[in-house]
């Protein structure tokens, strides 16, 4: 056979305007060498059985496309076209570092056969499609692909490079089965990926490196993504199958994390397995292989570390069984969501069938970390709903310390917890004789409410660092406070402590054991009797100027009863899923027969109008205002406050109807990690100067200079700042309230002297809180003391902005003429609930608010009612009420 050598003086002669070039026969078997050349019309390079050389850059201009057809293409040197189709047929190899370019406009680059070399190749399709339409470094593996620009990267077979990364930033679209494989490196797709027509191909990813994708979807293909040294994080992942079997899931990351969206292995004929492994710990949403025929996948998860998950529907369908479900951990497990399955059950886990039901087993080290596992609280260790494989159902509320079965569902763990708990209750049958307290006769009320107000006065002091100097307040001058405050109020408070004794002790227990408990809580030495256990009953304490103490003991309800109901009410309104619905109202309802109902009678006996709640450990961070009797919120009745003891708060009664404002807040942050707050600017500007006269400072301005200037200016009775504020778990420095380029810990407030001169009250617009641990309530509920305020307004959980917008105007608005700052809260929770308070045409409206027009961010929420109790029942006020 003949050899061609094409050079730029014999491509000159053809003259520009034919319609198309070819050069070469489809069938011919010698060899064609490409030097540089430019074509000025569409060209055709063949060889059909020979092979072509690109030795030098090759250039189509104007309406110029490109064909290479040969055997064997081996590519030297670069090839571009100005927006025109590059195509090269069969087998490439890259000799040389490459780069192929269709410009920026809709030129496709084809590759019909394979692709291999250990040179780098770079593509550009501007707004064109990358076609693979075989394997490209499955023979020699690709020394690098980058694509620079698609609009669509269509693969078949697969990609593999030679230790180094692979990147997709446009969606990627499998017409075939497909392998990535990148040795050492690392893949990162950023775009959707999906196959052709929805057609079912598998699709598998390892790398030694970090695996990271967006939402993958393959008709029913299976999904396989391995990371041998690094991390697997994903999207939604899709393997569902509308008219067979369902693909499987496997991730694999033995040395690192997993991190997903929803696994989706759904059938109509049966459902795919989800595998997933890891060497740290795993999060997923939900995970579903259930199918509506045949048998339910089989779900395996296995890390030391934590796993959290949504739920786990394995349910079979018509005439098959439910999968099994296997689970092991090291630590904890979490499932936070449910669903309905076959059966009505409200489940976080489903294993039932039609014609037998698979298995549940989650092994758990919640027996050695002394956590139990919790069926309806998934806060730490445990599931929002039931566990059930229809034949067997564990369902909401079961606590388990220990190993624990019935029939196909298993919840192993060490009995540590069990055994600790045995030996905690033969020590109180059997204490030795220097151990016994003996029989507690019932100890005067006034040393009982003493005891109280140390005991909670004691645990802030020690969660702030401070020593124990407080003096402890009497239950006379409680009184006293109560009656001077009606007298200039004309508003009659009582005082409401929630507690609980110890075992059979009671609140006398409190008495003999140390004036605080340590936190997280250990065993102590001293006295047995003293330690907080699940079983503890629930006792209420009421205080009002004039009458008996009232002493109410709540029988049957533990503290582990009450503190899963009132993290499930918090749950529950904070769903933003569930904003249209009264799902909160089960917990709501309970709650208020648990707290209230006891006492209504004497409350309304003694025509109490405002409730002073200060309550015990894991009960600090209760919407308070979302508690409901059956016909309606408390705050319809009474305005209600936190505090966290009598003898840490300033009862000075304080008329603020001539106060100065100082607002201060943010919309957006240096830290880029924060959300913007883009209601920020109409909630200063409305509150000061149009509702209250003062000063106002925004994002640039808002910081802790400024704010020591302000006040070292001029005395501001109310602070207040819009901007986030975050409680978290363990020491008080870890929560910190964010200015514009820098974060105030909350161990460095009270260097601020907020009561030097006074603040009377201090407003945080945008709080959040960790649900359910006991650090968290202690700095939230504290925080007019660790501020020095007199009080402060803020919020359990980031309110939406226009939830925010809408019910700090109406509480300033009512703060105008309500006799105490509760009442004026009150006010404006109950403008929300009676829908006074609204977004309409892209304003705010209210009862004295008409018409303040919304950002941009808002308005494009639409009309919108804000009386759900998510809006309004995180705000709580704090410290002093009055």
């Amino acid at each position: 056979p003949g050899a061609l050598n094409l050079t730029a003086a014999e491509i000159a002669n053809l003259q520009n305007g034919f319609s198309s070039i070819t050069i070469g026969r489809d069938d011919g078997t010698g060899n064609v060498t490409v030097n540089n050349v430019t074509f000025n019309d569409p060209v055709t390079i063949q060889s059909g059985l020979g092979a072509i050389a690109i030795n030098a850059p090759i250039t189509g201009k104007d309406n110029a496309s490109i064909i290479l057809n040969a055997a064997t293409t081996t590519l030297n040197a670069n090839i571009t076209t100005d927006d025109q189709n590059i195509t090269i047929g069969r087998s490439v190899l890259l000799a040389n570092d490459v780069i192929i370019s269709t410009g920026n406009g809709a030129g496709d680059i084809t590759f019909f056969g394979t692709v291999d070399g250990t040179k780098q190749l770079r593509l550009d399709a501007g707004e064109g499609n990358v076609r693979f339409n075989a394997a490209a470094g499955f023979v020699t593996p690709l020394g690098s692909l980058e694509i620079i620009n698609a609009q669509n990267i269509f693969v078949a077979g697969g990609i593999a490079t030679a230790n180094s990364d692979i990147t997709f930033n446009s969606p990627a679209i499998l017409t075939d089965d497909a392998s990535f494989k990148v040795g050492a490196a690392n893949i990162t797709v950023n775009n959707s990926i999906s196959t052709e027509n929805g057609e079912a191909n598998d699709l598998s990813a390892t790398a030694g490196g970090n695996i990271r994708t967006s939402d993958i979807t393959t008709g029913g293909g299976n999904i396989s993504l391995s990371s041998n040294k690094g991390t697997v994080t994903t999207g939604t992942l899709d393997a569902s199958s509308a008219t067979g079997k369902g693909g499987a899931i496997a991730l694999v990351a033995p040395a690192g994390a997993v991190t997903t969206s929803n696994l989706n292995a759904r059938g109509v004929t049966g459902g795919g397995n989800v595998t997933v492994i890891s060497g740290d710990r795993i999060n997923t949403g939900n995970i579903d292989v259930s199918t509506s025929n045949g048998d339910g996948g089989s779900v395996f998860i296995d890390p030391p570390g934590d796993v959290e998950v949504g739920f786990i529907n394995a349910q079979g369908g018509t005439g098959g069984k439910g999968g099994n479900v296997d689970i092991t951990t090291e630590r904890f497990f979490r499932s936070t969501s449910a669903f309905t399955d076959r059966n009505g059950i409200n489940s976080s886990i489903s294993t039932a069938g039609e014609t037998d039901s698979g298995s549940i087993i989650i092994r758990h080290g919640g027996g050695d970390l002394e956590t139990p596992f919790i069926v309806e609280d998934p806060t730490t260790n445990g599931t929002l709903g039931a566990l059930t494989t229809g034949a067997d159902t564990i369902s909401p509320r079961r606590i388990f310390p220990g190993y624990y079965r019935q029939g196909d569902i298993q919840i192993i763990t060490s009995n540590r917890l069990v055994s600790r708990i045995a030996e905690s209750d033969i020590r109180r049958e059997n204490p030795p004789p220097q151990e016994i307290i003996g029989d507690i006769p019932r100890a005067p009320i006034d040393a009982i409410v003493a005891a109280l107000e140390e005991r909670f006065t004691r645990q802030y002091e020690t969660y702030f660092g401070q020593l124990n100097l407080t003096p402890i307040k009497s239950i006379e001058e409680i009184r006293q406070i109560l009656a001077l405050t009606y007298r200039e109020t004309n508003i009659k408070s009582a005082a409401l402590y929630i507690a609980f004794g110890r075992g059979g002790q009671g609140l006398e227990a409190l008495l003999s054991c140390p004036k605080t408990d340590p936190t997280p809580p250990v065993p102590h030495s001293l006295l047995p009797e003293c330690d907080r256990t699940d079983q503890d009953i629930l006792e209420l304490v009421l205080v009002t100027a004039d009458g008996e103490v009232i002493r109410h003991r709540v029988e049957g309800v533990t503290r582990s009863q009450i503190i899963a109901v009132a993290r499930k009410l918090q749950i529950e309104v904070i769903d933003p899923a569930k904003l249209n619905t009264t799902s909160y109202l089960a917990t709501a309802q309970q709650l208020y027969r648990w707290l209230i109902a006891p006492l209504e009678a004497e409350l309304q006996a003694r025509g109490i109008e405002n409730i002073v709640f200060i309550p015990d450990i894991g009960l600090r961070s209760i919407p308070i205002a979302a508690l409901h009797d059956g016909q309606k919120f408390i705050v319809e009745q009474y305005s209600v406050s936190l505090m966290p003891s009598f003898s840490l708060t300033n009862p000075r009664y304080v008329n603020l109807k001539n106060a100065f404002v100082l607002a201060m807040g943010a919309s957006q942050f240096t830290n880029t990690n924060l959300s913007p707050l883009p209601a920020v600017p109409v909630e200063l500007n409305t509150i000061t100067p149009q509702l209250w006269p003062g000063n106002s400072f925004l994002n640039q301005a808002f910081t802790l200079d400024n704010l020591k200037l302000q006040r070292d200016r001029k005395s501001f009775s109310i602070v207040h700042l819009a901007t986030h504020a975050e409680f978290r778990p363990g020491k008080p420095s870890n929560s910190y309230i964010q200015f514009w380029d820098t974060q105030l810990r909350l161990d460095e407030v009270k260097a601020m002297k907020w009561n030097d001169p006074p603040v009377d009250l201090l407003v945080l617009s945008a709080c959040r809180t960790a649900i359910g641990n006991e650090e968290v309530e202690l700095g939230f509920a504290g925080l007019a003391v660790q501020t020095g305020a007199q009080s402060a307004l803020a919020s359990l959980w980031y309110v939406s902005d226009e939830g925010t917008l809408g019910l700090m105007t109406e509480f300033y608005e009512q703060l105008k003429t309500a006799p105490i700052r509760a009442e004026a809260l009150r006010q404006a929770q109950l403008a929300m609930i009676r829908k006074e308070v609204y977004l309409e045409v892209g304003k705010l409206y209210g009862p004295g608010t008409w018409g303040i027009p919304l950002p941009a961010q808002l308005r494009r929420l639409g009309d919108k009612d804000l009386s759900h109790p998510y809006y309004w029942s995180a705000f709580t006020m704090i410290g002093n009420p009055w």
